[in-house]
């Protein structure tokens, strides 16, 4: 059965919207530190994209990913998303639908504010605008994945610390679970509750998808570059995300 990939378990429902729940754990720390290389994030030791890696060991790709904490009427969930340009950010609708805040954190701790999202109805998309600008931006492909094209994940697992996870892609299938009317693409990679809305990387290091649903059996799914490109493109697909509490 597939599933999406929202909650943590710090994420808490309530029956009514009266009172906000209570905050999850703070976030775990992942900023490099020199004098305790525990809690120093691992960057990925051969990530299969051609991205150029840059002085603290993270590729351009593992800059670009955010963690996305959304607080709605009821609960706190937990995401991951990418730069899409200096105060833009892609992420599942699902992770900010109906937020009425959205925080973002780079894995070394830098934070954004949410001032605004929109969301896609015919795949599981949207798109969070930040206050101050982005230091860097994720480029998108020109072309879909083929068949055994080594694809990298890239976000952060259970709320935690960034990883990059590689796995082959297999082929489009009809998207049965994300209320999408688009087919998605099936991968060979495991994912974890909170991956969702991470970016899918081809060989060349650019986005060929946005991960949003997991099974059992170690395959996830993502929104297609041909989904992802016509929501970016068509702004009257980018539908107000408005939170009621009422």
């Amino acid at each position: 059965m597939r599933r999406l990939l929202l909650l943590v378990p710090a994420a808490v429902a309530l029956a009514g919207c009266s009172v906000l729940p209570q905050s999850p754990p703070p976030l775990p720390s992942t900023a490099p530190d020199t004098a305790n290389t525990s809690t120093t994030p691992t960057p990925s030791a051969s990530p299969s994209v051609a991205a150029v890696t840059v002085a603290d060991g993270f590729t351009d790709q593992e800059h670009a990913a955010l963690r996305i904490r959304a607080r709605t009427c009821d609960e706190f969930t937990v995401g991951s998303g990418f730069m899409l340009d200096a105060h833009t950010v892609v992420t599942n609708r699902h992770v900010v639908e109906d937020a009425q805040n959205i925080t973002l954190t780079t894995y070394d701790g830098e934070q954004y504010e949410g001032t605004s999202s929109v969301m896609a109805d015919f795949a599981d998309l949207a798109l969070v605008t930040v206050d101050e600008p982005l230091e860097f931006a994720a480029p998108i492909g020109s072309a879909e994945p083929a068949p055994d094209d080594e694809l990298d994940v890239v976000g952060y697992p259970l709320g935690g610390p960034l990883e990059t996870r590689t796995g082959p892609y297999v082929k489009r299938v009809p998207d049965t679970i994300g209320q999408g009317r688009d087919d998605v693409d099936l991968i060979k990679v495991e994912a974890e509750h909170g991956n969702s809305g991470s970016a899918v990387y081809d060989p060349n290091g650019q986005v060929v998808g946005v991960l949003y649903a997991t099974d059992k059996k170690g395959e996830s799914f993502a929104v297609t570059l041909q989904s992802l490109n016509t929501f970016l493109s068509d702004t009257s697909l980018q539908l107000p995300n408005d939170a009621d509490c009422g």
